[in-house]
C-alpha cells in the first residue's frame, strides 16, 4: 500500500504513557546481518512512545506554523509533503534512548544507532540526516523544530530507497551525553535538501506501523565501553 501523506490537519496519535526502555538482544546492520557480539556492549531499544513528529507548514495566502505530536510508535517518518502550489508540510522526527549505567566500564569506546527504513517514496531526494539534540520540553514552535541542538548533522542515516536496517555512528554524541550526565540521548532526523522536493517525499522508520516492512520493532542503540 502506498504511504499516505499526513498533513497538519491529521493528528498522528494520542500521547500515551512512556514505558521503561527494554533491552533487546538481536542487532542488525545495514545489510540485515548481526554485528559481532562484544562482551562489553550494552544494547538499548529506542522508546517508541517518546517519538515526536514535528511539522512546519506553510499555506500560501493563509498561514504558517508549527505542530508537534507524540507518535506512540506509529507514524515514525520524515517527510516533505508538497502541494505543488507553494504550500507544503515539512516533517521531522525526534526520538531518544535511555542511557544505561556503565557499571565498572565508564569509558565509551564507540556507539552506533540502528533504525529500520521500511517504506519510501520514489524517488527519495537527497538524504535523511541526524542532529544531536537536548530538547527538554516539546513546544509548537521553532525551538523544537530547529533549536535545542547540541550538534547539527552528525551524519546520514538514510539516502536511498532500500528497505532494511540503517546505521549511524553516534560515538561523540553518546560520550558527550555521559559527560553531561544526561539520562537520555536524544536525536532529530530531518531532510537535507537543496530545494524543496516535489510532490510527496518520505521515509518511514521502524515501529508498530511500519508499512511494507511489517512490525520490526523500534530502532536501537549499541554502546561499547570498557
Amino acid at each position: 500500500m502506498p504511504f499516505v501523506a499526513r498533513s497538519r490537519w491529521v493528528l498522528v496519535t494520542a500521547c500515551i504513557a512512556v514505558p521503561a526502555v527494554a533491552l533487546v538482544s538481536a542487532c542488525s546492520t545495514d545489510n540485515a546481518t548481526s554485528p559481532k557480539s562484544v562482551a562489553s556492549a550494552d544494547t538499548v531499544a529506542m522508546d517508541p512512545n517518546s517519538e515526536v513528529l514535528l511539522d512546519y507548514w506553510i499555506n500560501v495566502g493563509s498561514d504558517s506554523g508549527y505542530e508537534t505530536s507524540v507518535t506512540g510508535g506509529n507514524g515514525a517518518y520524515v517527510q516533505m509533503f508538497n502541494s505543488g502550489s507553494g504550500s507544503y508540510d515539512d516533517f521531522r522526527l525526534i526520538f531518544q534512548f535511555a542511557l544505561p549505567t556503565l557499571a565498572g566500564r565508564g569509558v565509551v569506546d564507540s556507539a552506533t544507532m540502528y533504525d529500520y527504513a521500511c517504506a519510501h517514496s520514489t524517488p527519495v531526494i537527497d538524504s535523511i540526516v541526524v542532529d544531536h539534540v537536548n530538547w527538554g520540553a516539546i513546544y509548537h514552535d521553532s525551538a523544537t523544530w530547529a533549536g535545542q541542538t547540541l550538534q547539527a548533522n552528525i551524519g546520514t542515516l538514510a539516502r536511498d530507497t532500500t528497505t532494511g536496517w540503517k546505521s549511524l555512528s553516534v560515538t561523540s554524541s553518546i560520550q558527550a551525553d555521559y559527560a553531561a550526565k544526561r539520562v537520555n540521548s536524544q536525536f532529530r532526523a530531518e531532510w537535507l535538501y537543496s530545494v524543496i522536493p516535489p510532490n510527496d517525499t518520505y521515509i518511514e522508520f521502524g515501529g508498530s506501523n511500519c508499512g511494507a516492512g511489517g512490525n520490526v520493532g523500534p530502532g536501537y542503540l549499541v554502546i561499547w565501553a570498557h
